[in-house]
């Protein structure tokens, strides 16, 4: 059953605002896991429209992975996560350094050097 989603992306332009309308509304109902690499950062406005129509659903488990992680857009991102894990959209975020991933989605488990 699909119940994960593993996005690289290694170009410089994507359009995460139809990228996040379009899992949020096509989802299946067991895939609440996504994993994202990529090398230009979603906008803030970009993730809470995902997570905004997230809700209802099952909490989501999310990975961020930048390429280059300026430390204002990880410390804003955490933060921000916050209110999404008080409301129960978001189970677990993790934003990790590029190279610094978790096997199969299991981030209770150390993380894989």
């Amino acid at each position: 059953m699909f119940d994960s989603y593993n996005i690289e992306h290694n170009d410089r332009v994507i359009d995460w605002d139809h990228l996040f309308e379009v899992l949020a509304k096509s989802s299946p109902n067991c895939l609440f896991k996504f994993k994202f690499y990529f090398n230009e950062s979603p906008k803030l406005d970009s993730i809470k429209l995902f997570l905004d129509n997230w809700k209802g659903r099952h909490p989501i488990l999310l990975q961020t992975t930048p390429l280059y992680c300026s430390s204002n857009y990880c410390l804003n991102n955490i933060d921000f996560m916050e209110r999404y894990k008080a409301e129960g959209i978001v189970e677990n975020y993790e934003n990790v350094s590029y190279g610094q991933t978790f096997d199969d989605f299991e981030w209770i488990q150390k993380k894989v050097n």
